[in-house]
């Protein structure tokens, strides 16, 4: 049977060829461009409603309305709601007019019995502002006692925070060798690393030659030599080979230039402000467009918006009146989202070209950024006369310096449209498609934008990709690396194991060749 000297020299070759086979790895593996993780920090969120409460009390202790402020008070009164109605029920309130504010919170449940209270509150506001009227002062801390009421009902019960999951530091990061972190390991010159072959045959050559440098005497009995024997020696003799080995590993390996690169990249963007401006009227029902000419326009801007990643976006919809569904933000889940929920009959039917964009226009007129565009689709003609029409919100477009590129929908000629039958159901009928194209010319041209007219899915998409590619936004990438010399803990290693093997050879086993 075999003892655990004859393995020994077996196991030491294994865990040589094995560290070679691992510089071997690290020498051959694909390296990669950024070779650093994201830090990302993560931001203390304060509650909206710890935020609100705070805010009240800051506004209660500056007491405005007996210095007669009473503007002021009510600026920063609808504010403080505007902000919690935003936090709390992801109502975009803060660019939102009053109106508009109260038609989102009538949607959620719960809210009949603070509507009327509300709107009171959001009306009186307005009129103050805009009216110049002057309020009851004693009137004045009720409503702010409303408003914090209204905070505290609302402000949702705390739940206990999921645990978080525990971070398993990798095994290489473990195994560093006095830190070094091997899975980041780098060779400056890992052509050195060839020699590694060398110890390899060297401790190869050992083992072969074994027997012949260091044959055995079995006896009996070891009664007679037991005083004469020096095992200790005689073992240490043996391996000695195996540090030489080893210290030639890690030299060999200090020689390569082992270091660890921190890449950092600088992002710089001057993204592109968006407003999408989509007609919800009641001719968008047309099924020229699979299933209508609504739902293409849908997935179609949605497919952009995936596109657009450093660039905020903002979405409007108009029928006979316009409405912001959803405001400028570079959180494009949400904006797909509301667009994903856009629907007939959220608006009074009609085609009001001129609210559209002018509301538009409107929502991009204190955008800092270098270039503004709105991309107005619609498929009619402007049948509304709202207070803003379409030539009057072109002159606006032109002040504020807005591109719009406008696209006509719909097939030439006539296009099936689903009517209600009397039996129940639908039944499709053919009628004239009519776009008031020279009014949508005529806006493209005069703010520098382009007309499309979309007569089929297959263009409509590519009209999309068309404008993708006219209004690129700008991205500056600049990557620093540093870089870390990581060879002196191995250089290290291998002058201990080396002079430990001549101290053993010289003065233990005293061997001299």
């Amino acid at each position: 049977p075999l003892v655990f000297r004859e393995v020994l020299p077996y196991i030491v070759a294994g865990i040589i060829i094995l560290a070679i086979a691992l510089a071997f790895y690290f020498l051959l593996r694909p390296k990669k461009l950024a070779a650093t993780e994201e830090r990302k920090v993560a931001k203390k969120v304060i509650p909206p409603h710890v935020l609100a409460l705070d805010k009240l009390t800051q506004l209660e202790q500056k007491d405005l309305p007996k210095q007669g402020e009473f503007k002021s008070y009510y600026s920063e009164l609808t504010e403080i709601l505007r902000e919690y109605l935003e936090g709390r029920f992801n109502i975009s309130a803060l660019e939102s007019t009053s109106d508009e504010i109260l038609r989102e919170y009538r949607k959620l449940p719960g809210s009949q019995s603070f509507t009327q209270d509300m709107e009171n509150l959001l009306l009186e506001a307005d009129l103050v502002k805009f009216a110049k009227m002057k309020p009851v002062a004693e009137e004045l801390p009720r409503q702010l006692d409303w408003v914090r009421r209204f905070v505290q009902e609302n402000t949702p019960k705390e739940e206990p925070a999921p645990p978080e999951p525990e971070t398993q530091e990798s095994s290489w990061m473990i195994l560093g060798v006095f830190g070094v972190p091997l899975d980041q390991l780098e060779f400056a010159s890992p052509w050195i690393l060839g020699f590694l072959v060398l110890p390899a045959l060297f401790v190869g050559w050992h083992i072969w030659q074994r027997k012949r440098l260091y044959p055995s005497l079995r006896l009996p009995i070891l009664k007679g030599v037991e005083a004469h024997t020096r095992p200790v020696r005689g073992f240490v003799k043996q391996y000695l080979f195996l540090l030489r080995a080893l210290a030639a590993v890690f030299l060999i390996v200090a020689l390569a230039r082992p270091q660890t690169a921190f890449s950092e990249e600088e992002i710089s963007t001057e993204g592109i402000d968006i407003m999408l401006s989509m007609d919800l009227s009641g001719s968008m029902r047309a099924r020229d467009f699979r299933p209508n000419r609504l739902e293409a326009a849908k997935k179609t801007a949605s497919d952009f918006v995936d596109g657009r990643e450093t660039d905020r976006i903002g979405l409007v919809v108009f029928a006979g009146e316009s409405f912001t569904q959803c405001p400028l933000t570079s959180d494009h889940q949400v904006v797909k989202k509301l667009l994903s929920e856009l629907k007939f009959d959220l608006l009074e039917d009609g085609t009001a070209i001129g609210a559209g964009l002018a509301n538009s226009v409107l929502r991009l007129r204190e955008s800092e950024a270098k270039s503004k565009v709105v991309i107005l689709l619609t498929d009619g003609q402007n049948t509304v006369s709202s207070p803003v029409d379409p030539y009057t919100a072109l002159d606006i477009a032109k002040e504020y310096q807005v591109r719009v590129y406008t696209i006509g929908v719909g097939t030439i000629g006539q296009a099936p449209y689903p009517f209600q039958s009397p039996f129940g159901g639908y039944v499709e009928k053919m009628v004239d498609v009519k776009i008031d194209e020279d009014l949508l010319k005529e806006i493209a041209k005069e703010t520098g934008g382009q007309y499309f007219r979309a007569t089929n899915q297959k263009a409509l998409k590519n009209i999309y990709e068309e404008i993708d590619k006219l209004e690129k936004s700008r991205v500056n990438v600049q990557q620093y690396t540093r870089r870390t010399e990581e060879f002196y803990p191995f250089l290290l290693l291998g002058g201990i194991l080396f002079l430990l093997e001549v101290l053993l050879r010289y003065f233990v086993v005293r061997h001299f060749p």
